[in-house]
């Protein structure tokens, strides 16, 4: 941004005709200015990128989960018209009953669907998240059942590593009053 601003500013000159414009001073204000403007979303890419900045990786989930899904639920849903207008045929001629049973049909389908197809996208492309969730539901279940405080820290303590990899780790356990 201050490089676009530092580079821009000459070109004020030459908008307020205090440096003539077609002159090759001029000429050279302008291209600069315009090749540092283009630098701007070149500079938000990388930094975009580089820092995870909007959480990027969160919308493009999200993106393939909601493409796919839409995807999915149209299918079935032309499906289940043109099946619903061949089984109805001989009752009725109107395509109404069809369109409302094949709507609530894919309506019903909504959760689970994108429940599923959510779980596929993270077991495909976000396997650190996946393995991380999958770790931490068999902890909680092992840990109805732990009741030896030693085994369950030493459990606690794998299930951290394994999941958020810290450098270091403590675990302080409050005293019984």
């Amino acid at each position: 941004g201050g490089f676009f601003l530092a580079a821009y500013l000459p070109n004020l000159l030459v908008l307020f005709g205090l440096v003539t414009e077609g002159s090759g001073v001029a000429d050279a204000i302008q291209t600069f200015s315009f090749a540092a403007f283009s630098a701007v979303p070149i500079a938000i890419g990388v930094a975009v990128l580089r820092y995870r900045l909007y959480e990027i990786d969160r919308i493009l989930n999200r993106a393939a989960v909601y493409a796919v899904l839409t995807a999915t639920l149209a299918a079935a849903y032309l499906a289940s018209v043109l099946v619903l207008q061949l089984a109805l045929s001989g009752l009725t001629r109107d395509s109404g009953i069809a369109v409302a049973g094949s709507t609530l049909a894919v309506a019903a389908l909504f959760r689970p669907a994108r429940a599923r197809i959510q779980q596929v996208v993270d077991r495909r492309f976000y396997r650190a998240r996946y393995d991380a969730r999958q770790t931490v539901e068999a902890f909680t279940t092992r840990l109805r059942d732990q009741v030896d405080l030693a085994a369950l820290e030493t459990d606690l303590g794998a299930v951290v590593s394994r999941t958020v990899r810290p450098t270091h780790m403590s675990l302080w356990l409050r005293e019984r009053p």
